[in-house]
């Protein structure tokens, strides 16, 4: 039975759609996978993150020591690699003990901040039904407000045990992280061989296929190193600023929370909201309820962050990465579902900008020999061997 112009349109778009479900559908099952698999790992791969990290921050200086020193990579590793540690070992003697003094007073005094916030917010409640009694909507909010708020924690608790959880579990992942110096310093002794010959390793014969993964690679690189060297220059420079804006105030544990910030400022946006939360909690506490206190924490953050935008990013980190804050925010979401936890929020940039370049290289922008080969342009290239 020979089919009409019609039908064979009808059919080849069935088959069209079934391929795309099909294809979303693996997709979604190998993301699922890959989700549960890091999510399994996150204790044994976080570290090696961070040292991967820490080599792309440490690398240039290795390279400055061997130009300036002439002295073999070996030496100039061990060198650079003393230096950190003994620089970071200074730092934590004298940081962690007045951080761990300052969290301390802080985990005894949370639950007397959180009944003084908790009896503030009930305050405002009481005068809002006495204004709007009777009104649904604010009965409405009021009734959402008092079911979801106390599953916030919850839902905060769980991500954290998530973050920890895994093939060895919270006390493995920190001691996972004793072994971040020998990972840097293999990364650091390697980097020229891996810069080098890392297209080696890649299971694949010498083809056109192969130069082009390397293209791509390559490509993602560079995106990925200088958007970690310059978020990590940018988040220490957050918490220094916040410190010292909390410090002038006068709120409680300001090194505290600007340590806080340096921290999880690695984590674009969701970095500010978790310092950002305390930092009004302990203003709503040590105001006696008051706004002044918690307004000028905001215009701390408010400042801080205006002169991160205006200033720091766009000096450190420029547009490298290039991506809309609005998809910085979803990406977040996303990857943090999908890796179930720290690692998944904390490479949601990195994994969202190499999407970027892939959908850029092969979707949005056609490679030049693929237009000029096209049928329909009106002069085509020889075919290509």
């Amino acid at each position: 039975m020979k089919l009409g112009s019609l039908q064979r349109r009808l059919v080849s778009l069935a088959v069209t759609l079934a391929a795309l479900v099909t294809m979303v559908g693996c997709l979604a099952v190998l993301l699922w996978g890959l989700g549960r698999m890091f999510a399994f790992f996150q204790p044994v791969l976080l570290p090696i993150a961070v040292a991967g990290v820490m080599a792309f921050l440490l690398n240039p200086i290795v390279g400055l020591v061997i130009e300036r020193l002439h002295w073999s990579r070996h030496w100039a590793v061990l060198a650079v690699l003393g230096g950190f540690l003994l620089v970071a070992t200074l730092g934590v003697l004298w940081l962690v003990p007045v951080v761990w003094e300052e969290g301390g007073r802080l985990l005894n005094l949370l639950p007397e901040y959180v009944s003084k916030a908790r009896g503030y917010a009930e305050e405002v409640l009481r005068n809002y039904q006495e204004r709007y009694a009777g009104n649904p909507v604010v009965v409405a909010i009021e009734q959402n407000v008092r079911e979801k708020l106390p599953e916030l924690g919850g839902v905060a608790l769980g991500w954290l045990q998530r973050s920890l959880s895994g093939v060895f579990g919270a006390v493995g992942f920190f001691v996972s992280f004793l072994l971040v110096p020998v990972y840097l310093f293999y990364f650091l002794s390697g980097a020229v061989v891996i810069r080098q010959r890392w297209h080696e390793f890649l299971p694949l014969r010498a083809s056109a296929f192969k130069s082009e993964i390397v293209s791509v690679l390559l490509e993602i690189h560079q995106y990925l190193v200088a958007y970690f060297r310059g978020q990590v220059l940018v988040s220490f420079l957050n918490g220094l600023l916040t410190w010292i804006g909390l410090q002038i105030i006068g709120l409680e544990f300001a090194l505290f929370i600007g340590v806080l910030l340096a921290v999880v400022g690695l984590i674009p946006i969701l970095g500010i909201v978790i310092s950002a939360v305390p930092a009004l909690l302990i203003a709503f506490a040590q105001g006696g309820g008051g706004w002044q206190l918690p307004l000028l924490v905001v215009v701390v953050f408010s400042l801080v962050q205006v002169i991160d935008s205006l200033f720091i990013t766009p000096k450190i980190v420029g547009d490298t990465v290039g991506l809309h804050p609005m998809t910085v925010m979803v990406s977040i979401i996303f990857w943090g579902l999908l890796l179930h936890g720290l690692i998944g929020a904390l490479l949601a940039v990195p994994l969202t900008a190499t999407t970027k370049v892939l959908l850029k290289r092969y979707v949005w922008n056609k490679p030049p020999e693929e237009v000029a080969e096209s049928p329909h342009s009106e002069n085509p290239s020889p075919e290509r061997t």
